[in-house]
């Protein structure tokens, strides 16, 4: 039903898209690329199209894969754009659950703090982070679809990696909080976490 992909409340973005141009014929050509490029595990590209280069398991560029449709729908109100790219998302959550993957496993790739230059922010934070948000994100988009068993096992996902993260931050705070991307990671999912 068309009615339940409108978002219910604002989003941050509604301000930003009055000042963006239409990107609703560039993005979904964009993410075919992105889903085509997808490896056979699950992992998304770094780059797309995929040119051979830069291949990916790198958090927040993979996520993109989960993040521009949620954006695209919450900004244009179209479930086509979850709908569309739905199969590809959840081939990339299940990688991300997938025992030594390099997005969000212990051995995290990742292209770190691009705020702090010359100081090494903590590789799990960043991926443990974005991991909360795409299983929270899922959940929002699978309730728009009408998938409720998906939106029931994301909000359960979520809630076990934002533990995962708290137990994270609280076991490292004195010395995590003075690196800037962790701060503003912090501060941004401060009222979803």
């Amino acid at each position: 039903m068309l009615w339940r992909c409108l978002p219910e409340r604002a989003h941050p973005l509604e301000t930003a898209k009055k000042r963006l141009y239409d990107v609703s014929a560039f993005l979904p050509k964009w993410l075919k690329e992105l889903n085509d490029a997808q490896r056979e595990d699950g992992a998304f590209p770094n780059c797309a199209p995929y040119m051979g280069r830069i291949a990916g398991e790198n958090a927040a560029w993979d996520d993109t894969g989960v993040i521009i449709p949620y954006i695209l729908w919450k900004v244009y109100g179209d479930c086509r754009f979850i709908t569309d790219s739905w199969p590809h998302m959840e081939r990339f959550m299940e990688f991300l659950v997938t025992p030594g993957n390099t997005h969000n496993s212990e051995n995290a790739l990742t292209y770190g703090d691009w705020l702090k230059i010359g100081e090494e922010t903590s590789h799990r934070c960043l991926v443990v982070a974005f991991h909360a948000y795409d299983a929270r994100l899922m959940a929002e988009m699978a309730e728009a679809i009408g998938d409720a068993p998906a939106a029931a096992r994301y909000r359960e996902r979520f809630d076990s990696v934002k533990a995962e993260f708290h137990f994270y931050c609280n076991a490292n705070a004195t010395s995590a909080l003075r690196f800037y991307t962790f701060v503003a990671v912090l501060a941004w999912r401060h009222y979803r976490f």
